[in-house]
């Protein structure tokens, strides 16, 4: 008989399912893989399995960057119809000290599909040769990417 192998587990003191906003709860979670805790969580809740898609904000990016220091980047997913969908992701930066944002639009048609992405930052504090900054030398402005 083979012993069944538990890869990755979601510990929780308290959880609660709320059938009326259709959202899943839950209160100090531990993520574990392969029996060591890597994440831990005061408070964590996502929508009920039963929910297509909901409005709302997705799992932060984080990094470091020698041009851009420490970043973050905190996204939010907007599903405007069934067949549209928006995702705002701001970036904030220390080193450039202007935020970013990135912005990406989906439409879904019967026989096909249309997704446009563009990013925006604020040019004052941008040094570089990209192709946007060599074409607006202006000082205090906007710029896409």
């Amino acid at each position: 008989m083979s012993e069944k192998i538990t890869y990755l587990a979601n510990s929780v003191v308290k959880s609660k399912k709320d059938d009326q906003s259709k959202m899943v709860y839950y209160q100090n979670s531990v993520l574990d893989i392969k029996g060591f805790s890597v994440f831990y969580t005061p408070y964590f809740s996502h929508p009920d399995p039963s929910v297509e898609r909901k409005n709302g904000f997705l799992m932060p990016t984080v990094g470091t960057n020698t041009s851009l220091g420490a970043f973050v980047g905190i996204p939010y997913y907007y599903g405007r119809t069934p067949s549209e969908e928006l995702l705002i992701k701001p970036f904030f930066m220390t080193k450039k000290h202007t935020p970013l944002v990135a912005l990406q639009f989906g439409k879904q048609f019967q026989d096909a599909k249309f997704d446009i992405s563009t990013s925006l930052i604020h040019t004052d504090n941008i040094s570089g040769t990209g192709r946007s900054q060599r074409r607006n030398k202006k000082k205090n402005t906007w710029s896409y990417i």
